[in-house]
């Protein structure tokens, strides 16, 4: 078995990395070889994980991704099993939280007016 799209020099991965994604890819074909079709699927889990650690922080761009994740893809396929779903980038950078809407601070001893408007008060109940 010979996955198609091994990483190759030239792309914008470091050596190292490269070297873990091609080990990856190697030891699934051994694993396969030898009959050791669970070895092999958790291989290809590790290599998933590892390919979209590297699309989620930016480290590696969509075209060089779809062709890793193809090479992913048809190794688990000729393992009779299903891809799991593609990463989808994260943004890079310091990201904003949400605004959270405000209420408007009530004097002390007094509760905001509920939604019927009567200061938050229970029917049948005295307020303080």
């Amino acid at each position: 078995m010979t996955p198609a799209g091994k990483p190759r020099g030239g792309s914008g991965l470091s050596d190292e990395t490269r070297r873990s994604l091609l080990a990856k890819l190697e030891a699934v074909e051994a694993a396969a070889d030898r009959g050791s079709r669970d070895a092999a699927l958790r291989i290809l889990d590790a290599y998933l994980a590892e390919l979209d650690a590297l699309r989620r922080s930016g480290r590696i761009g969509a075209e060089e991704y779809d062709a890793l994740y193809a090479s992913y893809s048809s190794l688990l396929i000729s393992l009779g099993e299903v891809p799991k779903a593609r990463a989808t980038p994260e943004p890079v950078g310091p990201t904003r939280p949400k605004p959270q809407p405000t209420r408007p601070a009530s004097p002390p001893g007094q509760t905001a007016p509920g939604p019927g408007g009567d200061g938050g008060a229970m029917p049948g109940r005295p307020t303080r």
